[in-house]
């Protein structure tokens, strides 16, 4: 089973894409977005045309798909406050990060 829905989490400036996966008895939610040239998008069709635009303005940068997962157990909003947690602890992190052509994560 799959469920998605774009979300922001609480203090981001960005969308996440939230999945709920099930899967041999267990589910998991969890949040996806992309990094393009230094665009963030939670849209994978935003994502080619980021790149598309990219390439075709020869613009320097990489491509990430960032992925994070927590096992949902017996309460859904837990999962939502773990990840939510976690992103406000890396909001900094990831706002200093770039990259490179080689596809790789700098600070």
């Amino acid at each position: 089973r799959l469920e998605a829905e774009n979300y922001t989490p609480p203090g981001q400036a960005f969308q996440v894409q939230s999945l709920r996966l099930a899967k041999g008895g267990q589910e998991y939610r969890v949040y996806t977005w992309f990094e393009i040239a230094g665009e963030r998008t939670a849209n994978p069709l935003a994502a080619k045309l980021h790149t598309l635009w990219a390439r075709l303005t020869r613009r320097p940068g990489g491509q990430a798909v960032l992925t994070l997962i927590a096992p949902i157990g017996t309460d859904p909003a837990a999962s939502r406050r773990l990840l939510d947690s976690y992103l406000t602890t890396l909001g900094e992190p990831l706002a200093g990060l770039t990259l490179s052509p080689e596809s790789s994560l700098q600070p």
